[in-house]
């Protein structure tokens, strides 16, 4: 849709004119639906439907063509990166209509401030998508600690093993043997 897609390009600011657009005509056909099955409850079954299809597909053509009217609305409103008022050329315009806030400017991944030649992104999210935090610490140290206690673990199991062998060889050679 392509109301929609111009939407994308400032969602905040467009998408209110087009929810209002919406609304509007969700009402409008509430009321008029009420209104034309009050008309048509005295007509038989058959011709009920068709009376209620004929206006129903009127009203849509009608309303896709106020539809089309909102998308220019839109063009007209907010091309060019600023709010259009009206035509005058004193107060007409509003030149910071659409202008991105300060957070947005100033985040290194977007790099609106620091560009550089090769480009903005550094290849290192300021908060990484999907990567759980646990009391701040990050996924690098989250893995290094995951090692070190599978290490110390493994550790723990060999000794114990060790200890359990060497109980049973001491078992076995319960004799002193001389030696020549």
């Amino acid at each position: 849709n392509l109301v929609n897609q111009y939407s994308d390009l400032n969602f905040r600011l467009i998408n209110a004119d087009v929810q209002n657009k919406a609304h509007k005509i969700e009402a409008e056909g509430a009321e008029a639906v009420a209104n034309w099955e009050k008309e048509v409850s005295a007509m038989d079954a058959d011709a009920a439907v068709a009376e209620l299809t004929k206006r129903s597909n009127a009203f849509a053509e009608a309303k896709l063509a106020e539809w089309w009217e909102l998308a220019g609305h839109l063009f007209a409103k907010y091309g060019r990166y600023v709010v259009t008022h009206n035509e005058s050329e004193i107060n007409g315009e509003e030149a910071l209509g659409q202008a991105y806030p300060m957070w947005w400017l100033s985040s290194p991944e977007v790099g609106f401030l620091t560009w550089a030649r090769n480009g903005p992104y550094h290849g290192v999210l300021e908060k990484p998508a999907g990567v759980f935090l646990v009391a701040g610490v990050g996924l690098p140290t989250m893995l290094v600690m995951a090692g070190v206690l599978t290490l110390l673990v493994a550790v723990g199991v060999a000794y114990e093993a060790g200890v359990r062998k060497g109980k049973r060889s001491v078992s076995i050679m319960d004799v002193y043997i001389a030696q020549p």
